[in-house]
């Protein structure tokens, strides 16, 4: 018995006989076909055709009629024979239509006609560059209600282009700038480039540009601007970086797989790393340091790769294979180095934790957090201070995310679509073609304004600034430009910009404040008090007079030491004694208190190292103590370096508890970390190029003030109150100008102070300003006890 057939094997064998009848059928029509399309047989005789016998030739001629007898009306009527009634042979020969040569205008080749009289039709078809037509006008500038706003654009709106030469005479390279950077140094614009052939240029802005030439010169030999200019790399170099931390190293990247540094000291270049076999192609796209991880350099490929570089270690260096893709651009969080954004030619944004490895052998890579998607490729993805990050793509937009709340992130953590959706999307034409770099946004590392913007070329060679709230803050231009500025670069602190073009020529825009929302007499003033400063350091100026009985004789006021047990660990010393001390009494009638003003030994005197202030701040605090003074109604002011001393003086009342505390302390822009390496310990900040206080002046202090011996631990913490926040009972009130040079270490020490459970810190600084006040310490005791504190 034959076996049972499945359904499916029934199914089967039932389509082999259906199939082999319809190809039988189709076998028989398409014979069918092909008989009937035969031509018939031909005859054996052919037969002859006759030919047709030609006719006459006649001339036709035109046939006339009555146009009375045709109903129409006589000439006078104004009737006449229609141009289309006249037969072909009798119209006249038409002319031949010639072509036109030369450019053609269309508006003055518009078709007559309402039907065609429209031109709009073309504006959906007009794309590209329109060189000097400008996206951002002077009534955009204006057009805000909002003042803080319209202050920073007509700041913005403030920089110039740079007038020691024309853009074109400044070729800061022989070929297209691919990479651009300022030195961070504040005192000169210095700007480096990085071209295709491998070439490094420099260039120094401060240099003496040259003199106006007379009218009556019809060829003015203008001398061109000192430019320097080195090959270091032998093809394109993608990046160029020099570290706020460590300004005489220039570090670039290159498409030939290798990372260099430039000593600018011993004016060396050093191989940092390329592949361990020579034939091996690496190109790399773009380099990043943190100043948080200055050994640490992170590099992206033309393979898509993202490397780790560890100075400090011998070990192999790290490549993880993150995309299929080029990676043209990526960036690290200023502040949070293990949070790394990349951007590909896969049209993704991707966000990466270095804080976590995944996988092993050539799957390792760091913990995805996050991507988004864009329509086209993503060509660069910077990441500002504040958290924000920015993108440009070939979809013609600049889109700006909103990542503040990084610090929060744990290792590994997955964001969430709403957290990778950009904020605002800005339309901005990045089509760059093919003899354009291509275009992308950069941050201003630490703004000395404090405003977070980013600048990126425009098109039609205008260089657009725009905010983190994706608001455009400004629109660069000026005379001489004739190509696009690609890249488009702010100075780390100060409102400079530059912007390299695909002929090597550099455009430079400089603004005349440091701070756009300074007047111009703060401009004019600020490097008039620095200068005075300089020459106080140099000429070693020994600080203000002493009070005398005959200038201020009933004010004055002899203090003498204390006993002895009020000195102890760190008020007592083998060298520096306590001495007596002259007090001047102040009176204000309308605040109805009074002051006394301590005048305390300055570092510059003999015997006037760390402890003499102490102890001085001590003996007039015991002074006013013993006048009667209740010490809850004292209240404890110094500025600067005497806001210092205010601080170690509260430190020691808590320490030794040999004396009551005071009601409050206020300070004034404290000096609240005195290092012996000032230079390097203010390398970099904002603000150091534009306050009054210069680091020659804060190192001449810092030397005159510190022991002999140095730092040592037991003094550390009454040097540096930011490194050794304490808690206190009495509430502190400290004021700063953000345009200060302390203003960073100075919101730090209020953020220490303030973590410390009980501690009352009330933090006060005001915008863009250089606090003025020059307090010594002084002692204000109160008639009535201040509750606001």
């Amino acid at each position: 018995m034959a076996p049972e057939l499945s359904s499916f094997e029934a199914r089967r064998r039932a389509n082999v006989v259906n199939n082999a009848k319809l190809l039988k059928d189709s076998a028989e029509v398409a014979a069918k076909m092909r008989r009937a399309a035969a031509p018939p047989p031909r005859s054996a005789a052919p037969r002859k055709r006759k030919a047709p016998e030609p006719a006459p030739r006649t001339r036709v001629m035109p046939t006339r009629s009555s146009a009375r007898l045709a109903g129409a009306g006589s000439e006078s009527d104004g009737a006449a024979v229609k141009f289309e009634d006249i037969p072909a042979e009798l119209k006249p020969p038409q002319s031949k239509r010639i072509r036109q040569g030369g450019d053609l205008e269309l508006s003055k080749l518009q078709v007559e006609g309402q039907r065609w009289s429209s031109t709009s039709a073309l504006a959906s078809f007009v794309q590209g560059a329109q060189p000097g037509v400008r996206t951002f006008t002077e009534e955009d500038i204006k057009d805000t209600s909002d003042e803080k706003l319209k202050d920073l654009r007509k700041g913005m709106n403030d920089l110039k282009l740079y007038e020691g030469w024309v853009p074109n005479d400044i070729k800061i390279t022989p070929e297209r700038v691919y990479a651009l950077t300022f030195h961070p140094i504040q005192d000169k614009p210095i700007i480096l480039a990085g071209d295709k052939k491998g070439t490094l240029g420099f260039f120094d802005a401060s240099q003496k540009p040259p003199e106006p030439m007379d009218d009556d010169d019809e060829e003015p030999d203008i001398p061109l601007p000192e430019v320097g200019a080195f090959e270091v790399h032998r093809r394109t170099i993608s990046s160029v970086k020099v570290p706020v931390f460590d300004p005489n190293s220039v570090i670039t990247s290159s498409y030939d797989s290798s990372i260099r540094c430039l000593d600018l000291q011993t004016q060396v270049s050093s191989q940092l790393w390329a592949p361990e076999d020579d034939d091996e192609d690496l190109g790399i796209t773009c380099i990043d340091i943190s100043p948080e991880a200055k050994d640490i350099i992170i590099f992206s490929t033309l393979e898509g790769s993202l490397g780790r570089l560890d100075r400090r270690s011998k070990e192999k260096t790290e490549i993880w294979n993150l995309c299929d893709n080029k990676i043209g651009g990526f960036s690290l969080h200023p502040l949070l180095p293990h949070l790394v954004a990349t951007a590909s030619l896969d049209r993704t944004l991707k966000v990466w934790d270095l804080r976590m490895i995944k996988g092993k052998g050539e799957l390792r890579h760091p913990s995805l957090l996050g991507e988004h998607q864009s329509r086209l490729s993503v060509s660069h993805a910077s990441w500002s201070r504040g958290g924000y990050l920015a993108t440009s793509s070939y979809d013609d937009t600049v889109k700006i995310y909103d990542m503040t709340d990084a610090m929060k992130w744990k290792p590994g953590q997955d964001l969430s679509n709403k957290q990778m959706t950009p904020t605002h999307k800005i339309p901005h034409n990045n089509q760059t073609g093919r003899w354009v770099t291509i275009l992308k946004p950069q941050w201003q590392i630490n703004p000395v304004d404090g405003v977070e913007k980013f600048a990126i070329a425009n098109m039609n060679r205008f260089v657009d600034i725009y905010s983190s709230e994706g608001t455009q803050l400004g629109q660069l231009d000026g005379e001489g430009i004739t190509a696009v500025p690609a890249v488009a670069e702010f100075h780390p602190t100060l409102n400079w910009l530059a912007g390299g073009t695909g002929s090597g020529k550099l455009c430079l825009w400089i603004s005349v404040r440091p701070i756009p929302q300074w007047r111009l007499r703060t401009c004019v003033v600020v490097p008039i008090l620095r200068n005075f400063f300089d020459y106080l350091e140099i000429t070693g100026d020994q600080g203000s007079k002493k009070p005398t009985r005959q200038k201020a004789k009933e004010r004055l006021a002899l203090i003498q030491p204390g006993g002895a047990e009020l000195y102890s660990d760190i008020s007592a010393s083998s060298t520096i004694k306590p001495v007596p001390l002259a007090g001047l009494w102040e009176s204000n009638a309308t605040m109805e208190l009074a002051a006394d003003r301590a005048r305390y030994r300055l570092a510059t005197v003999p015997n006037g190292r760390f402890l003499a202030a102490i102890q001085d701040a001590l003996i007039f605090y015991h002074y006013v103590l013993k006048s009667g003074v209740d010490p809850r109604d004292i209240i404890l002011l110094g500025d600067s370096a005497a806001g210092n001393i205010v601080m170690a003086l509260l430190k020691y009342l808590e320490m030794s508890h040999k004396l009551p505390l005071p009601g409050a302390a206020m300070l004034w822009s404290p000096w609240v970390n005195i290092t012996d390496d000032v230079p390097g310990q203010y390398a970099g900040y904002r603000n150091l190029g534009i306050d009054n206080v210069t680091t020659s002046v804060l190192q001449a202090g810092a030397q005159k003030y510190i022991p002999e011996g140095g730092i040592m631990t037991d003094i550390a913490p009454f040097l540096s109150p930011l490194q050794y926040s304490f808690k206190t009972n009495i509430p502190i009130f400290v004021h700063t100008g953000t345009a200060e040079v302390f203003y960073d270490e100075i919101k730090r020490f209020v953020r220490a102070m303030s973590q410390i459970l009980g501690n009352r810190v009330k933090f006060h600084p005001t915008e863009f300003r250089l606090t003025t006040y020059y307090y010594p310490v002084g002692y204000w005791p109160l008639r009535s006890r201040q509750k606001s504190l």
